[in-house]
């Protein structure tokens, strides 16, 4: 839907070559967002200004009570990308509840003008993904909250933690752990801890009339585990596994986490 978008927008003008920005922040971007800081409710009072100084480990003024009318400009030269995204989750955290929608908002058009990958949801600043995708992993998490599933919960959310690495996400470990959750759920489902995966979708296919497709679906996602440099195997040359891979691993083992565990009777919270 482009209405209400300006021109550049509506016919991506500005768009970056590299698609989506992720491990630095454009001039023009770090001037919205000093803009918007500046601007929060109640203004960068100087209690804020102190909050933002101590979170961002930055020398307090020596007369802190003092009007601080260009303060955040003067703090957010000397900040690199990934700080001023620290400050706007102590902003988000500071300013009044009724506020903080208004405030996400802000933030998240201009993260999207500018093409930057990431945007403020819930008061943490996380890298952006298919909507599809952020929906199965967050039902998945739902379901790994059953006591029973804390191992593999554990270990989906290392997988989720290697992708959200920064500067540069670790795609094969967050490969490896993704679809060891799905493993470690098959596991717990059929109450045997020594079953492969493989072995595992042959039970389930025998024992829950799950279709060989589903199965063969499945399995593959365990043979690219097992196959791709730097996750199954040493990695040997350059890495393999791009961002996109990793991403789709991620959501195709919440969702195959989801599938099995309702096979179960397992609800999601």
């Amino acid at each position: 839907m482009t209405e209400g978008l300006p021109f550049s927008r509506r016919y991506e003008t500005r768009r970056p070559e590299e698609g989506l920005i992720y491990g630095r922040l454009p001039e023009r971007l770090r001037e919205g967002l000093v803009n918007i800081l500046n601007t929060v409710p109640g203004g960068l009072s100087s209690r804020l200004s102190l909050q933002l100084h101590l979170a961002l480990d930055r020398a307090i003024p020596a007369i802190p009570d003092v009007a601080v009318e260009g303060d955040m400009k003067r703090l957010s030269g000397g900040l690199d990308w990934d700080e001023l995204c620290d400050a706007c989750e102590t902003i988000y955290a500071a300013i009044p509840v009724p506020h903080q929608g208004r405030f996400s908002n802000d933030v998240n058009r201009l993260f999207a003008r500018r093409y930057f990958g990431y945007e403020l949801r819930d008061g943490r600043i996380e890298r952006v993904g298919a909507r599809v995708q952020e929906a199965a992993i967050a039902e998945a998490r739902g379901i790994q909250r059953d006591p029973d599933l804390s191992g593999p919960d554990e270990q989906y959310q290392k997988a989720i933690g290697f992708f959200n690495r920064r500067p540069d996400p670790d795609c094969e470990n967050c490969v490896k752990e993704a679809v060891c959750a799905v493993e470690g759920v098959a596991r717990v489902l059929l109450n045997d801890h020594s079953l492969t995966l493989s072995r595992a979708l042959k039970r389930l296919q025998k024992e829950k009339d799950v279709h060989p497709s589903l199965v063969y679906l499945i399995d593959k996602l365990y043979a690219y585990r097992g196959d791709a440099g730097g996750v199954g195997h040493a990695l040997t040359q350059k890495k393999e596994v791009r961002v996109e891979e990793a991403e789709f691993a991620l959501a195709v083992s919440a969702s195959a986490i989801v599938y099995l565990a309702r096979l179960f009777g397992r609800g999601v919270e």
